[in-house]
């Protein structure tokens, strides 16, 4: 087509409002932590967009006038070429069951699906493939109760603890996912060590890296956000829909445990969909109140509101001796610096 210009744009200016419009004349929202977006043009005009989150295409939109003609195709490339020059062969994509051919087409594999919602895709070398022959060669038994638990513990309270308590003392065995997406206070390497020495007195459990699978941001954004407005029952039904289809068989997982929560919109929503779904791939949920403390449920937030404050006695109350060593630990001085610093949910 003669004279269709691509260009990359900020988002931070008038392009950044002249795409927020685009994407809403076609049905679509401008979503945030957006890191490279590319417009398409023709005199002047946006007639297709398109933008990356880390390895996740996203907001991916083409004018229905010009739809057809291949303008989708090569900008998907041009968003491809920009990702393997970042260093990201693992890509993933987010989109409408109408498109599905076009992404096809492109080498795109489809991973899950929610209905007529939304498609997730992914394209590279890695695929979940990989990831579902890995956890098999994890798998513990044939039968019996194997359960599951999916933590971020940003840190590891005694809440956590208590969770995963409750769940190894009603099951034969338990796995136990840590989000690995480093978008917390905690880095994720820091996490994963409070979660195996808070756990390590428990002989029926494996510790996980969640992966790229699980409360990711390629699967769950809106987790990492805790944006009500965003599209949380998608992200929700598709992670669980993954968790579902891949986890549970590769694993045998048969329950799944979750704290009640009180406070977080997201989690809430996350809570419901895992009700509502998992029961079709023979998955029992367990929603467990929150241990409390003094009345007021324990919780990861509260404990950072007490780093803020300096306040060791309600930390002593909060947190296993396991997470209160390494809070007195050198290596916890820097996170704690950060978090009295900052006033971010995460």
């Amino acid at each position: 087509m003669e004279g269709i210009r691509f260009r990359s744009v900020s988002l931070s200016g008038r392009d950044g409002e002249r795409v927020r419009l685009f994407l809403e004349a076609n049905g679509l929202k401008l979503e945030p932590r957006l890191d490279y977006t590319l417009v398409v043009e023709l005199d002047g005009e946006i007639i297709a967009t398109g933008s990356l989150a880390g390895p996740v295409l996203k907001c991916l939109a083409t004018d229905p006038n010009h739809q057809g003609q291949g303008l989708m195709e090569k900008l998907v490339t041009r968003l491809l070429e920009e990702e393997y020059y970042r260093g990201n062969w693992h890509v993933f994509l987010y989109t409408r069951p109408a498109n599905l051919e076009i992404f096809r087409s492109l080498g795109f594999r489809e991973v899950a699906r929610v209905r007529d919602r939304v498609v997730f895709f992914e394209s590279g070398p890695e695929s979940i493939a990989d990831f579902v022959s890995a956890l098999r060669e994890k798998r513990r038994m044939v039968g019996g109760k194997v359960s599951s638990v999916v933590v971020n513990c940003n840190p590891f309270t005694r809440g956590h603890q208590y969770l995963i308590e409750r769940a190894a003392a009603e099951s034969d065995w338990v796995h136990v996912f840590v989000v690995t997406e480093d978008l917390s206070m905690f880095p994720f390497a820091v996490r994963y060590k409070l979660v195996q020495r808070g756990t390590a007195h428990i002989p029926n459990i494996t510790v996980h890296a969640g992966g790229q699978y699980i409360i990711s941001q390629n699967t769950f954004p809106s987790y990492f956000t805790r944006d009500p407005n965003e599209q949380v029952e998608d992200h929700a039904l598709l992670d669980v829909a993954i968790f579902g289809q891949y986890v549970v068989p590769a694993l045998g997982i048969t329950d799944r445990y979750v704290g009640q929560e009180p406070y977080c919109p997201v989690t809430s929503v996350y809570n419901r969909v895992m009700q509502q779904e998992l029961p079709r791939y023979g998955v029992t949920v367990h929603e467990v109140p929150r241990l409390e403390v003094e009345g007021e449920a324990i919780s990861a937030s509260r404990v950072r509101q007490a780093l803020r404050d300096g306040d060791c006695e309600e930390l002593t109350k909060l947190l296993p001796s396991t997470t209160l060593n390494f809070l007195r630990s050198e290596e916890a001085q820097p996170i704690i610096h950060k978090i009295k610093e900052s006033s971010a949910p995460h």
